[in-house]
């Protein structure tokens, strides 16, 4: 690195530092709320502060860390989760001694500093003609994001997010073609949804007459693309060895559903969600997808079933609307409108939109747009971050206290 860019990189990670600890309070409040013995109605004792923040999810990277990969195709098994998350915690583990859940839960925040940082410096390269304070704004959209509660828990998003914003970074500077289709296949490794990195990367190529004739475009696009999903390549091969089935990790999805089609399969599917049934259904009463079927706080506000539906579509406005006043590129656009095209295409119909809050909390231009929003008119902007910050610490304290929540 020349030292005359050594201070502008060092603000940049200073400046993720800084947004994580600022964001980091309501996520302690929620915290302590769920950990404190009469502070919340528990069923039994409250948690411990691992087990809080090792929850759902978090319990089967414990599992995978703990013992590896299993597969059951009678019950919900650890096989459906990539490898990308746990192999980087295991190796934490190993390193420091750490139990697998403190291994996570470090591996997850080291991981969502990084991610921080790596945004400042993509908004500083990508924005030249921003000031600060949109940069800082969109980082701490990003920080109080309520359905971001999983960045710094014991889930693959935040390491997913770094690798993401790893990507932007390199799409932003040109870095060389290569490098960029192995950031991509990396992400493939970590959540299904990075086959839109490889997207991205390969818009990037064919759509770049610098990079000559189309013929040549394409011909460099078909090299690269293996290496673009060189992670979930990878996870198959292990599978089919392990398993003998490549595509085990997508068999096992069918044990998380909560919505029993009639009639099922394929084409009937398609047609749900060609339709959009899965984001409407989910607000029509007496409807099997209906939220409070799955909320038994019965509060749109204590949990996310209400919610998913409206921050994923939400998300998917944001990115149209970056793209369409330049504020998002044909690859920055293809990634946003991909990391939310893939969750929604493979399980919005099963899941009624579970989960989808939190799928659709790493497309980055949604925070460019409030950053671009918040810049100018910063008064609303931050009694916006105010509100935000107190849902993220509601959401946090369901989360460590084992309620249902994604």
């Amino acid at each position: 690195m020349r030292p005359d860019r050594l201070p502008t990189w060092t603000a940049d990670f200073f400046t993720g530092l800084a947004v994580y600890a600022v964001t980091a309070v309501p996520v302690g409040v929620g915290l302590a709320a769920a950990t404190t013995p009469g502070f919340l109605a528990h069923d039994g004792p409250p948690p411990d502060l691992l087990t809080a923040c090792a929850q759902y999810d978090g319990t089967y990277f414990r599992d995978i860390v703990r013992h590896g990969y299993q597969l059951d195709p009678d019950r919900q098994s650890t096989v459906a989760f990539f490898p990308g998350y746990p192999l980087a915690a295991g190796c934490v583990a190993a390193v420091t001694g750490l139990g697998p859940e403190a291994a996570l839960l470090l591996t997850a925040n080291a991981a969502f500093i990084l991610a921080l940082g790596l945004l400042a410096a993509y908004l500083r390269v990508r924005f030249p003609d921003q000031p600060a304070a949109f940069r800082r704004a969109a980082l701490l959209a990003l920080g109080f994001w309520p359905a971001g509660v999983v960045f710094r828990m014991a889930y693959s998003e935040s390491l997913f997010l770094a690798l993401l914003a790893l990507l932007l970074l390199g799409l932003a500077r040109r870095w060389p073609a290569v490098i960029l289709a192995a950031v991509a296949g990396a992400a493939t490794g970590v959540r299904a949804a990075g086959v839109a990195a490889a997207a991205a990367v390969l818009a990037h190529v064919l759509f770049d007459p610098a990079r000559g004739s189309v013929r040549r475009r394409l011909g460099v696009a078909a090299a690269l693309a293996p290496l673009t999903c060189w992670g979930l390549l990878g996870y198959m091969t292990f599978q089919a060895v392990r398993f003998g089935d490549p595509l085990a990790f997508a068999r096992a999805q069918d044990q998380w559903r909560v919505f029993f089609p009639d009639p099922p399969g394929p084409l009937p599917k398609l047609a749900r969600l060609a339709a959009a049934e899965p984001l409407w259904d989910v607000y029509v009463p007496g409807s099997p997808r209906h939220w409070r079927m799955f909320d038994p706080h019965r509060s749109a506000l204590l949990g996310t079933a209400f919610w998913n539906p409206a921050l994923f579509l939400g998300a998917a406005v944001a990115v149209a609307f970056a793209w369409r006043r330049g504020w998002a590129n044909g690859p920055e656009a293809v990634l946003g409108f991909g990391l939310l095209a893939v969750p929604y295409l493979t399980r919005a119909d099963e899941m009624s939109m579970a989960s989808h809050a939190r799928f659709a909390a790493v497309v980055v231009p949604v925070y460019v747009v409030l950053g671009r929003l918040v810049a100018a008119r910063p008064a609303v902007g931050w009694a916006g971050f105010g509100v935000l910050g107190a849902v993220l610490a509601v959401w946090t304290a369901g989360y460590c206290a084992g309620r249902p929540m994604f």
